[in-house]
Formats: C-alpha cells, sequence, structure tokens
C-alpha cells in the first residue's frame, strides 16, 4: 500500500475528476484544483485530500483505512486548523472513533429573489484592496481564505462598509473557482444589527453575479444569524454534510 504523497503544484489539474464528484462545497477543492487559490494536495494514488488554505479539506477517491489513518495524523499534527467536510459515514465514523467533533455544515443556492440592501446614512462602501486586505480582522476576513493581497487581487473581490477611515462590516469571495463564488461575511461587533453585513453582502453577490458566477453559500447548522441573513439575501438551504474537527 503507498504512503500518502503530497503531490506537487504543477500536477494539481490531474486532480480535477476527482473534484466533479463532491457534491457539497466543491468551489473550494475545485479552486485549489484549477489554481485560483493556494492549497495542497495528498494522495497514494486511489485516495485525495484536498485541504484548502483556510483549512477546509475533502476526501475523494477509493480510500483504505491506511489512507484515512495518515489523513487522521496529518490533521493532528497540522500547524494549521484541517476541518474535514464530509457525507460519508465511514469516514464520520473513523474520525469519530479517534476523538475528532462531529458537527453539521448548511449549504445555500442562490435563487435571485433577493434584494439589494442600502447603506444607512453615514456609511459608505468601499472594493476591499490591498490595504483593507491587510487591515480587516474578525472570523471571517479575507486573509483566513487567501494565502496574500496578490492572490486576493487576482481572483477574489470584496466590498466593506466603512464608518469614516473604521471598517465596520464587510463581505467577500471566501473561494471562487471561476463559476462559484462562496460569501463571506463579517461585521464589526459594534456594528452589528445595522444592516451594514447585509449591504456588504448584497454588492458582492451583485458583482458575482455580474461577472457571470453563481452565489453560494454556507455556514454550520448550529449559526442561526448566517442562516437568516442567507434567507434575506435570497438564498435558498440546498444540502448539508458532516464537519470534522
Amino acid at each position: 500500500m503507498n504512503a500518502m504523497n503530497k503531490i506537487s503544484l504543477n500536477e494539481y489539474q490531474n486532480y480535477t475528476r476527482y473534484v466533479e464528484n463532491i457534491s457539497f462545497g466543491e468551489v473550494y477543492p475545485r479552486a485549489v484544483v484549477n489554481g485560483m487559490q493556494s492549497g495542497e494536495i495528498f494522495s497514494d494514488g486511489k485516495a485525495v485530500l484536498i485541504w484548502h488554505y483556510c483549512g477546509f479539506a475533502w476526501i475523494c477517491g477509493e480510500y483504505s483505512n491506511v489512507f484515512l489513518r495518515e489523513a487522521e495524523r496529518l490533521k493532528a499534527d497540522a500547524r494549521r486548523r484541517l476541518v474535514l467536510f464530509t457525507g460519508d459515514e465511514r469516514v464520520s465514523e473513523f474520525f469519530e472513533r479517534c476523538g475528532a467533533s462531529l458537527g453539521k455544515r448548511l449549504f445555500f443556492r442562490y435563487t435571485g429573489a433577493g434584494a439589494e440592501t442600502a447603506l444607512p446614512e453615514g456609511f459608505e462602501i468601499k472594493p476591499i484592496g490591498r490595504r483593507l486586505f491587510e487591515e480587516l480582522e474578525g472570523r471571517v476576513e479575507p486573509k483566513l481564505f487567501w494565502s496574500d493581497a496578490d492572490e486576493f487581487e487576482r481572483n477574489g473581490k470584496g466590498f466593506c462598509v466603512m464608518n469614516g477611515s473604521e471598517p465596520a462590516a464587510w463581505a467577500f469571495f471566501a473561494s471562487t473557482d471561476g463559476k462559484e463564488a462562496d460569501i463571506g461575511v463579517e461585521a464589526a461587533e459594534k456594528y452589528r444589527g445595522r444592516g451594514l453585513a447585509s449591504a456588504a453582502a448584497s454588492a458582492v453577490i451583485f458583482a458575482a453575479v455580474k461577472e457571470g458566477l453563481k452565489p453560494v453559500w454556507a455556514c454550520d447548522s448550529g449559526n442561526k444569524a448566517s442562516q437568516g441573513l442567507a434567507r434575506k439575501l435570497g438564498f435558498e438551504c440546498c444540502g448539508e454534510c458532516r464537519v470534522i474537527r
């Protein structure tokens, strides 16, 4: 049995066929395979682990128990997070026996029924450029998903609602593969509940549609605020998977 080997960057496109069999959150592994966002790929020749820069990961192909053990070892030893998404009960049960915690992630598709949200008086919206890329701080920020400002400027897009020089809320492509754009959104704590995150997300959604991209949305099943915002913006739930942390 071959060991899990790290695949060189110039071979990533050879793994496109594995992504085609992923039915949830596939924008992330596809972005890695297509070279639009940073990530790592590991394989033993039959099974593949695709690990996006942000920490999201998928196991594809014909995996063995040896491959799962090596994936678990990689997860345990990793210097950055490795959060597995799976619809496979065997994978879930294996990692649960290893002590991982299991949750659920919901996926949403855009219906086009959302309305653009107006900004309250006194705020303005600006594109996220290099300066804001570096400055934005929160639980959901571009730096978490993109390796650097150059990568974000090449393939990403985002908007920030500003109160003067202070970022109040922002939304951006957390991932894009040239077909879809997964929307990430955050509001600074003191600005929450004022519709600013909705305004930023609305701007990003309309920008994605204008570029011919299909907006998608995902969040943990316990994140009721994100689910409510998704529905307000015109998304509907279309699936779920297990999350292994």
